[in-house]
């Protein structure tokens, strides 16, 4: 309840709250998985570094995540896997 780092206690503050809503695609092709995931999160009671509770936010974002799996160059080996990650949030 903020009582930290020598900043004053409000016991009135409200806990913070939080809903999030995704929707995630995934496909899966040869050697290759694709996965995008949209979001959107609201939040109430959102508390302030001063230990009060002030307004609401929203974000929105998304994330694109690739993996391969690709011949390893060492003989008798297990195939590799080389991940891309992308996250994008506003």
């Amino acid at each position: 309840y903020g009582g930290w780092s020598g900043r004053k206690a409000n016991e009135k503050l409200k806990p913070e709250k939080e809903r999030t809503t995704e929707l995630i695609f995934m496909q899966q092709f040869y050697n290759w998985l694709t996965e995008v995931s949209l979001y959107y999160s609201r939040y109430e009671n959102v508390i302030k570094e001063t230990a009060k509770n002030e307004g609401s936010r929203k974000i929105y974002g998304l994330e694109f995540r690739n993996k391969f799996l690709l011949d390893n160059p060492i003989s008798h080996s297990a195939k590799m896997d080389v991940f891309f990650y992308y996250t994008f949030t506003e």
